[in-house]
């Protein structure tokens, strides 16, 4: 009897990891909160897996690099005067997030609607440098942030689906990702993301 659940539970494994999803990401991101006039509208790379455990639910992950630059005016208004600031560094965060995923899956319709949420590991780099000479011409270094390390972080999300997620689909969703970083310090950033996907 055993061996026949073992057998059963193999195949039904089988055949539901065999319809895989996968999919190439493009989007734009923007920080939020307290720090989101610091940094430039971004993007977004990536790409995510899925597979099917029944027509309605997925699990998968998402593996996506994501980078803003700075805003030069507000780093250099937080030094002082300067009489030849500049300012360099970036913001970026590489995420690799294991997602679950409930969709609709309308028989006759080519549109679908989604939702997932995950959490997962973040390395996140937000090292930005200023500096100049100051007005006694003392040379001026500031540094703001920190360099890359790597973070607990969770993401929710959703959005739609067109065309056929057994052949060539294309998702459109917004994610949400808060980053816990150091002394109750939350990173919180929002990605618009373009997803191209294909069944296997």
């Amino acid at each position: 009897m055993k061996k026949t659940v073992l057998i059963v539970l193999l195949i039904t494994f089988s055949i539901s990891a065999q319809e895989l999803r996968l999919s190439l990401i493009g989007g734009v991101s923007k920080e939020v909160g307290e720090n989101f006039d610091r940094f430039n509208w971004g993007f977004a790379v990536g790409g995510n897996i899925f597979f099917y455990l029944d027509d309605n639910f997925l699990l998968g992950a998402r593996a996506a690099y994501t980078r803003w630059t700075p805003v030069d005016s507000q780093f250099l208004q937080s030094v002082g005067s300067l009489l030849d600031g500049k300012v360099s560094g970036e913001n970026y965060t590489i995420e690799v997030v294991p997602f679950a995923r409930l969709t609709t899956n309308f028989p006759m319709s080519m549109i679908n609607l989604f939702a997932q949420a995950g959490a997962g590991l973040y390395i996140v780099n937000s090292e930005v440098r200023v500096s100049g000479t100051g007005e006694d011409d003392t040379e001026i270094q500031q540094i703001f942030g920190e360099n890359a390390r790597a973070r607990f972080g969770a993401a929710i999300g959703g959005g739609l689906t067109f065309g056929n997620p057994e052949f060539i689909s294309v998702d459109i969703y917004p994610i949400f990702n808060l980053i816990f970083l150091d002394k109750s310090e939350w990173m919180k950033y929002l990605t618009i993301n373009l997803a191209i996907g294909f069944g296997i």
